[in-house]
């Protein structure tokens, strides 16, 4: 992601537990996404203490704020209003109750911003630190006591860094930084907030491990949260060298430092205290180019000059020469009350809804808990499902203009087969599909013969509501449209039965219409996804066996029928690890042979203009990755600033990681990609770090701007917070609206 952009965005709000506790721990609730209760003003005193590392800080200048969230219209970054003002006493404590001012109201997102104050060295003008509060003003929150200092800081600036707005130019009443989000991403935003405390508890002022509880259907889960501390402390340690000194030529240097630019060409104004430092920092994980010295790797050259001796806040990075980024995440491991695993291992499926809930389907090995749901905190918030029943009807089996009708008995409580990678999709209405791979229900399929059928799609309702829909095909990947078609990949159980297929079910009558597309030879299509054209093309590519050219699926949906197109540039030839994503134009990004492709192409139009972003097939931890880090490349995510993240698998025991690419294309329809994650010049460096997962597969984005992890091979979930342009989910609302891969 580019400073620059950030600067002028923020992110997507998402609705907050209003039972949210400040430490993250203990959270009991079952509603999907809680909204704060209407009440009227809630009075209450806000308090807490600053300090500089291990120092109070004396007589600095607080202020209470409220985030921008206006009920039509706004910016992201703006609309911020303050709420209160005082000063810390003689051991760095505060409160805003003395002006006998109520310091919120019910609903608003606040936050907590220090300017100012002796740090134990002296006065410094340029200290400044800042906490967010996880829960929206209500009556409950009135008394919150909070501890603010360097990891605070850090913790605030890496998920609210999408909302915030920077103005290293302000001075007097003028705010440098303001936090809001557009009344059309208020779901994003207050998601942001409630996801502080998987980054800081708030009431120690430290990075620690925490976990969340949650009883739904007479069952307690657990989510155990582990968290990149060491990270989170490396960066608090740099910005202490500042905060914990008189300021002026130590905080200049740091300051200068980390002035996004190119060499000696700064590209925006230099911080004037630490709380932009730490956006500037932050907004550019992979490391920036810094205009005092040039560095290539900045995480390393920071980590080495600023950080040294006693540090504040441990544990921290090593510094030398293996500090490479500073996208900073967590893992979630949930269990129940009888301590099996739910959702977050083995999690081949990751969808988003529209307020910003996890979904998850499993892969490889997990035969129970098929399909779960989490809010953004962690909480499971409805009864696994595991078993769906499937209603008598009759499906019309369809190839071109000739349809088959077929009858179903019915089958109550089918158990699920477990899915493949990219087999989850969430429709408009937050119901989620899961195909059932591999699953052979009860009863058959007739049409004055027998037919096995061989495909379960599963609709999941967010309360848990489940039916299941039976196809004749064998199902791999699923897309949702925006009328909410549900289009599969498979192989179909009638003639011809060799060949592979998209085809889609129709939402017209219920789902009881299967269309079958035009197929392919020996190669199944790996991946589905749709484009944001008003066609609303579904593409689909790659193979588990064989690599011929791929291919663009498009339907027409006055005619009801699917026709094929072949797109050509793109032969792979290692191992058909064939995903993709589009982009805001309609154009595909797809991953094959280890790299990355652009396809520039109206689908169905002309031969596209393809272009490679070199990855490798090293797949061991002691090789270099390509161009960003690529090493294996598999799923693909555009954000809504266009920038396009990958997950790369690189070997299921070795760690992958995650590349991040900007994009841009000229008149002449030349696209230049530029990596911003690192790579290519260390080994075992493949992107950004992902936190130790194996198996990764591939990558979701929130409304908040949260990156979101598939993996096999045993690994929990895992996310990263607030790196990418937040987008609008699910995936199906931004077809319908033409908002694929746009900022809401």
């Amino acid at each position: 992601m580019s400073t620059s952009l950030l600067r002028q965005t923020s992110a997507l709000v998402a609705a907050a537990a209003a039972s949210l506790s400040l430490t993250g721990c203990a959270i009991v609730g079952t509603s999907n996404s809680a909204k704060a209760t209407s009440l009227a003003s809630a009075p209450g005193a806000y308090s807490g203490v600053v300090h500089g590392g291990q120092q109070p800080v004396v007589g600095a200048v607080m202020n209470l704020w409220a985030a921008g969230a206006p009920a039509t219209g706004g910016s992201y970054g703006a609309g911020a209003t303050l709420l209160g003002s005082t000063t810390t006493g003689g051991d760095g404590s505060f409160t805003f109750n003395t002006a006998g001012v109520s310091p919120c109201t019910t609903g608003q997102l606040l936050y907590i911003t220090s300017r100012g104050g002796n740090t134990g060295a002296g006065s410094n003008t340029q200290a400044a630190m800042m906490t967010g509060i996880p829960t929206p003003c209500n009556a409950a929150t009135g008394g919150t006591n909070v501890w603010i200092n360097e990891v605070t800081t850090v913790a605030a600036v890496t998920a609210l860094q999408q909302f915030m707005s920077i103005n290293p130019a302000a001075t007097g009443t003028v705010k440098p930084w303001t936090i809001g989000a557009p009344s059309t991403n208020l779901v994003g935003m207050t998601n942001a907030f409630a996801g502080l405390p998987q980054l800081v508890n708030s009431a120690t002022g430290l990075s620690a491990n925490s976990s969340v509880s949650n009883t739904v259907a007479s069952v307690l889960y657990t989510t155990t949260i582990t968290v990149d501390a060491t990270r989170i402390n490396t960066v608090a340690d740099i910005l202490a060298t500042c905060v914990n000194s008189t300021g002026g030529a130590t905080c200049t240097s740091l300051f200068a430092d980390v002035t996004p630019g190119s060499a000696g060409t700064p590209t925006v104004a230099a911080p004037i205290d630490t709380i932009q430092a730490a956006y500037d920092i932050l907004t550019n994980p992979g490391g920036l180019t810094m205009n005092a010295h040039g560095q290539a790797n900045s995480p390393t050259y920071l980590c080495n000059q600023y950080i040294s001796g006693t540090t504040a806040f441990l544990p921290a990075l090593t510094c030398g020469t293996n500090t490479n980024d500073w996208l900073i995440g967590v893992k979630w491991q949930t269990v129940n009350a009888s301590a099996v695993t739910v959702g977050t291992i083995d999690a081949a499926s990751v969808a988003i809804d529209g307020n910003g809930n996890i979904w998850t389907g499993a892969g490889t090995g997990v035969t129970t808990n098929i399909v779960n749901q989490f809010n953004p905190t962690g909480q499971i918030v409805m009864a696994p499902v595991s078993t769906v029943n499937i209603p008598a009807y009759n499906v019309n089996y369809v190839i071109g203009t000739t349809g088959t009708p077929m009858a179903y008995a019915g089958s109550a409580a089918y158990t699920l087969g477990y899915g493949r990678p990219f087999g989850l999709a969430i429709d408009t209405n937050n119901n989620a599909w899961f195909n059932a791979y591999g699953a052979v229900p009860p009863g058959t399929l007739t049409n004055g013969s027998t037919v096995l059928p061989t495909g379960v799609i599963a609709q999941v309702t967010p309360t848990g509501t489940a039916n299941g829909f039976i196809v004749p095909q064998a199902n791999g990947a699923l897309a949702i449209d925006g009328a909410n078609n549900i289009f599969l990949s498979g192989t179909p159980v009638v003639s011809p039965s060799v060949r592979y297929f998209v085809s889609m079910l129709s939402a017209a009558d219920n789902f009881q219409t299967l269309y079958q597309g035009n197929g392919r030879g020996t190669a199944i299509y790996n991946d589905i996804f749709m484009d944001g054209t008003a066609s609303q093309y579904a593409w689909a590519f790659g193979s588990y066996t064989a690599c011929p050219a791929s291919y663009a699926i498009l339907h027409t949906n006055a005619a009801q029928e699917i026709a094929q197109t072949t797109t050509t540039g793109i032969t792979d030839t290692t191992g058909c690890a064939q995903y993709g994503a589009a982009d805001a134009a309609g154009n595909a990004w797809v991953t094959a042979s280890g790299n990355l492709y652009y396809v520039n192409i109206a689908p169905g139009t002309a031969t596209p203009v393809v272009t490679t972003v070199t990855g490798s097939t090293n797949g061991v931890a002691t090789a270099h990755g390509g161009t960003g880090g690529l090493d294996n490349p598999t799923g693909v995510a555009v954000d809504g600033a266009g920038n396009v993240w990958t997950m790369n698998r690189v070997a299921s025991t070795v760690t992958g990681g995650l590349s991040e690419f900007a994009v841009s294309t000229n008149a002449s329809n030349v696209t230049t990609v530029t990596p911003l994650s690192p790579g290519g010049t260390q080994a075992g460096v493949f992107g950004y770090q992902v936190l130790g997962a194996t198996g990764t597969m591939g990558v979701q984005i929130d409304p908040s701007g949260n990156l979101w992890i598939n993996s096999t091979s045993g690994s929990p979930m895992y996310h990263f917070f607030g790196a990418a342009v937040p987008v609008v989910t699910p995936t199906s609302l931004a077809v319908k609206n033409g908002a694929l891969a746009i900022r809401p």
